[in-house]
């Protein structure tokens, strides 16, 4: 993909200067806005606890035997954790709604792949608290470690 687009700036300033960096910025806002979905909802997952109220939410469901609403509280978890690159905890959430949606298993597989996903969102959580960008603006200047750079400076 990035050399696709390397190619397609160096084809497009061969034809004109002005074309090739307006390229080059839109791909660079395409670029930020991804990093921004990303952030964006590490923050809605961290912050809200919406994510903390959907297993209740699918227990509950689970024990009135509505695998419908089970699936589609596993396709919103799938959601949320998609943008993230959870690849762990997607692939829990795309078991629970594929599970619900082909209704083959019994509701004890069902179960384990809820508490599955649950896990891997616990674990997701814990790595995103732990991250620096992650960290409360308050906090993360205090907690910040030490870097082997010099002081700039201004």
């Amino acid at each position: 993909m990035a050399s696709a687009v390397v190619v397609g700036l160096y084809l497009a300033s061969l034809h004109s200067y002005l074309l090739s960096h307006s390229l080059a910025e839109f791909f660079s806002i395409f670029v930020a806005c991804g990093v921004f979905m990303v952030f964006w909802n590490s923050r809605r997952f961290l912050e809200n606890g919406k994510v903390d109220r959907l297993f209740p939410q699918m227990r509950t469901a689970l024990s009135t035997g509505d695998l419908v609403e089970v699936g589609r509280l596993g396709h919103r978890m799938k959601g949320t954790v998609v943008y993230l690159g959870a690849h762990p905890a997607e692939e829990a959430a795309l078991s629970v709604e594929r599970f619900c949606q082909s209704s083959g298993g019994t509701s004890s597989e069902a179960e384990k792949a809820i508490h599955t996903l649950e896990h891997e969102c616990i674990a997701l959580k814990a790595a995103l608290v732990g991250h620096p960008l992650a960290a409360d603006p308050a906090r993360r200047d205090e907690g910040a470690p030490p870097t082997d750079r010099p002081p700039q400076i201004a």
